[in-house]
């Protein structure tokens, strides 16, 4: 997975609590400090609170979009409880938009994960991409594309193309071809 931890890359793993394996000043290559304190000790996931926790104190809201990636081999089973399991990205969505941020998602499901249409959704919904694997194979033609979106996903000509991946979404959720989510706004186009 090195290709995502390219570039200023700040990494946290879920469990009880957040846990930073790599803070975002570290610069390349980060994956001995991940690989150290990765681990699936914690018999459980926080994580659609923690994100929405760490967004707010971390971050400011501006202009510009957040660029989130996730991987996740499951659901959040440890978030309050509204906070909770595969519907915890929505208040989460909600309150973020609320406050003023404009986050492109970009997710990673690995294995076999029920419902993970829903973080499909997510990640179109906002203009970003979705990746579901058994394994992290760079060498794949899907795993290429999502890496690719990444990539692109921080050139400046890339707001036209995000905005039609919103717009496809929408067009969707309206034909009932995928989730509609009550936060969903499709974002103005940026005057940058």
């Amino acid at each position: 997975m090195g290709p995502l931890l390219s570039g200023p890359t700040r990494v946290l793993k879920f469990g009880h609590t957040p846990t930073v394996l790599a803070p975002r000043e570290e610069r390349p290559p980060i994956t001995d400090l991940i690989s150290f304190g990765w681990d699936g000790t914690s018999g459980g996931t926080y994580m659609w609170h923690m994100i929405e926790q760490d967004v707010l104190q971390r971050y400011r809201p501006g202009s510009g979009k957040l660029r989130l990636i996730v991987v996740t081999d499951g659901h959040d089973t440890m978030s309050p409880e509204h906070y909770s399991g595969l519907r915890g990205m929505d208040p989460l969505m909600s309150s973020l938009h609320d406050f003023g941020y404009d986050v492109e998602w970009h997710i990673v499901v690995l294995g076999q994960v029920s419902q993970s249409e829903r973080y499909e959704s997510l990640a179109a919904a906002t203009g970003g991409s979705f990746l579901a694997v058994t394994s992290f194979d760079e060498s794949s033609r899907e795993t290429a594309r999502f890496l690719d979106a990444i990539a692109d996903s921080g050139r400046s000509d890339y707001a036209h193309a995000r905005r039609e991946r919103q717009k496809q979404y929408e067009l969707d959720a309206r034909n009932g071809k995928t989730e509609k989510f009550e936060w969903f706004k499709l974002a103005e186009p940026s005057k940058k």
